[in-house]
């Protein structure tokens, strides 16, 4: 630790132009008064204006709630909370663990740390749920790894990371980068389908609010991933291998939107819920998936907004809709001054946490 400490405050302090990844002078002296990609910045200071806890959620009643729900509810709610918890697993320790070494740019660096701190926020909302549902939430949590569609969708995950963390190079990282854009991106949403649904009839409506701020967490990360893979593309050396993996970039997304229709399969086996079915959840996947794959510059066909089966979700659960950065905003802030402005003061947040909770 004392030869790395040493390293780092010999580095030449100068940090204009440190790229986000194997920069030549390494991680140097944290430098705040020079920034090389203020989006990077501003997104890492949106991640933390959202800064919430899970117990400013009043759960009351969560348990009777739960057992008033009828059986296919309680099983669509329970399994989504068992993929939950595996999904925010992977991703709580992912970006401190695959990028974080690797990362030579201040803002990127703290955005990382503020990624994977949100994620634990998300791990933790999970047991809060749980003791508030289950007198005993160990079930659940023993459950996981005996569900094959949860564990196939974490292997599929995880193999990435790994590539990442054991032979690190430009074309690990970004496909462990474009493994997150699927993950944030396509793998969170069909399960938050179905738990704002029940928020909308009344059923477990403390649990849908958790799992709202989760939502409004995981629609930053997957901007902050976005920006990311095209700032590296702007690099010529990136752009080409960039180019060079799109096939397998490609597969990784579909993949992840088959996997999340072998999930729905499971979630809906005992039957729909008032709302969602199967096929809605399918037509979902694929509205994610071609979004996420035309955001990430692997396809120019943007899919039409009808193809979106659950547009019901934006305002109300997803606040003001997925917030998408064109090409030519990277280096532009001013698309996120809005959200900053609604979501930021910690008074507006607890006031409107507090009359949910009275409501509720």
């Amino acid at each position: 630790m004392a030869e790395q400490m040493s390293h780092i405050l010999n580095c030449h302090a100068e940090a204009r132009g440190n790229p986000l990844f194997f920069g030549k002078q390494g991680k140097g002296i944290v430098r705040q008064d020079i920034v090389t990609y203020p989006t990077l910045a501003k997104l890492d200071e949106l991640m933390r204006s959202y800064h919430w806890r899970p117990t400013e959620v009043a759960m009351q009643g969560s348990r009777e709630s739960y057992q008033r729900a009828s059986e296919v509810d309680q099983f669509v709610f329970r399994s989504n909370l068992s993929r939950q918890i595996m999904l925010d697993t992977a991703q709580e320790r992912a970006p401190a663990l695959v990028f974080l070494p690797h990362c030579t740019n201040p803002e990127f660096e703290h955005g990382i740390l503020a990624w994977s701190y949100f994620e634990s926020i998300h791990s933790a909302s999970y047991t809060h749920t749980l003791r508030a549902v289950f007198e005993d939430p160990s079930p659940v949590f023993d459950e996981v790894p005996k569900i094959a569609p949860i564990m196939s969708a974490g292997m599929s995950i995880a193999k990435y990371y790994d590539d990442a963390i054991e032979n690190p190079n430009m074309a690990t990282l970004l496909l462990a980068l474009m493994a997150s854009n699927a993950l944030e991106g396509i793998r969170f949403f069909p399960s938050f389908a179905c738990t704002f649904s029940m928020g909308e009839r009344g059923v477990l409506v403390p649990p849908a609010e958790v799992v709202r701020l989760i939502a409004q967490d995981e629609q930053v990360h997957l901007n902050f991933v976005r920006v990311i893979l095209r700032i590296l593309r702007q690099d010529p050396a990136w752009n080409a291998e960039f180019i060079r993996l799109m096939p397998e970039f490609q597969r990784v997304m579909r993949v992840a939107a088959d996997e999340e229709k072998v999930w729905n399969a499971y979630l809906m086996q005992h039957g729909s819920i008032p709302g969602i079915n199967e096929g809605l959840l399918n037509q979902y996947v694929e509205y994610r998936h071609g979004s996420c794959s035309y955001y990430a510059g692997l396809t120019n066909e943007h899919p039409a907004k009808s193809a979106n089966p659950f547009t019901w979700m934006d305002s109300k659960w997803l606040g003001t809709g997925e917030v998408q950065v064109a090409n030519q905003e990277i280096e532009n802030t001013n698309y996120t001054q809005g959200t900053l402005v609604l979501e930021s003061d910690p008074t507006v947040r607890r006031a409107r946490l507090s009359s949910f909770s009275r409501k509720h």
